[in-house]
């Protein structure tokens, strides 16, 4: 299980139309592994108890949206966010996470 909060600062360019925004910051997450055997008694003598590992991290985020005026001030968006991940030990990687919403503005 993995839960993120961040905090991004940016900037939106474009025209009546189409706004992009891109963003930069920090992202503080939480991971909750489990870790358990599920071979049959023939396989292991001794099963392992189950593992379970907690672990916070911070690390860059970066992210871009686009959103498009369909009516108004009703706009379709549809964004990105990319995050460097590393774990104790040798476990690293990149969280990539889509996003489709809808946006009002007053």
């Amino acid at each position: 299980r993995r839960r993120t909060v961040s905090a991004l600062a940016g900037f939106h360019a474009g025209g009546s139309r189409v706004l992009v925004g891109c963003y930069a910051g920090l992202g503080f997450t939480a991971f909750r592994r489990e870790i358990v055997s599920n071979a049959p008694p023939a396989v292991l003598q001794q099963p392992s108890s189950r593992s379970v590992l907690d672990e916070r991290t911070t690390s860059a985020i970066v992210g871009v949206d686009v959103a498009i005026r369909v009516y108004g001030a009703l706009a379709a968006v549809g964004g990105l966010r990319a995050q460097g991940l590393r774990l104790s030990g040798d476990l690293s990687g990149f969280s990539i996470r889509p996003a489709v919403g809808a946006r009002v503005s007053f």
